[in-house]
């Protein structure tokens, strides 16, 4: 429900409901004005033609109005972002490769993530939260990223969570993509004394804007295994 209103800019409409009515409301007293002035037996033609004038003045106020708020409309609509994860293992899945039960990714695990944006509206300042449940990356392993900040940190100061900020001059245009910087996960396990399933929760934010959380289970195991279903990863998360 809270990706719909987003992408139906519900919060705008009652704005600019108010505004749209008020413009008709003056359009209508000006109407009703204007037939006042035309049916009356008033001999002074002058001021008649006065009045025809300042009525002109504001009907063009009025279009002036009616076009500012289009414009606003179109500048200030909310994006609708979505993403891909690659991982070496998986794709649009979190599935890590270990030694052997319970021990933490030890090879070099780079997260390569994509996101995109189907709305012709830009995502402005575009952010990206990678949030781990029931798991961690060990502190001792951690290989320090320039553009992902640790934002979460854990027992013995493992890492629980990264953010990625593009700022104020790294627009995701409409109808466009961008690849975000690479991360790396060597070293991220999960907490056998956990009674949670590990999970990866991603979070897609922009200025004005935040897409329901995307979830996935994550999967540590000695070598790749097949989706139960049988199935495929969907293209886009």
């Amino acid at each position: 429900m809270k990706d719909w209103l987003s992408r139906t800019q519900i919060r705008q409409r009652p704005m600019l409901a108010v505004y749209g009515g008020l413009l008709v409301l003056i359009a209508v007293v000006i109407g009703l004005g204007a037939l006042r002035w035309l049916s009356s037996s008033s001999s002074d033609r002058l001021a008649v033609i006065g009045n025809l004038l300042s009525l002109g003045t504001l009907l063009l106020a009025l279009v002036a109005g009616i076009v500012a708020l289009a414009a606003y409309s179109a500048a200030t609509g909310l994006p609708n972002l979505r993403m891909q994860l690659a991982l070496p293992s998986s794709y649009n899945e979190a599935t890590f490769v270990v030694p052997g039960k319970g021990d933490p990714v030890s090879l070099e695990t780079i997260a390569r993530i994509t996101v995109e944006n189907t709305s012709t509206y830009a995502a402005r300042t575009p952010a990206v939260i990678i949030e781990f449940h029931a798991a961690g990356i060990e502190r001792s392993m951690y290989s320090p990223e320039k553009e992902w900040s640790p934002v979460s940190l854990y027992r013995k100061g493992d890492i629980t969570a990264f953010q990625w900020d593009g700022g104020p001059v790294y627009s995701i245009h409409g109808n466009s993509s961008r690849h975000l910087p690479d991360l790396d996960l060597r070293g991220l396990r999960p907490y056998s004394a956990s009674n949670e399933a590990p999970e990866m929760v991603i979070r897609l934010l922009a200025d004005g804007y935040q897409r329901s959380k995307i979830v996935l289970p994550m999967v540590f195991d000695i070598d790749v295994m097949p989706r139960g279903d049988g199935g495929f990863p969907p293209e886009w998360l």
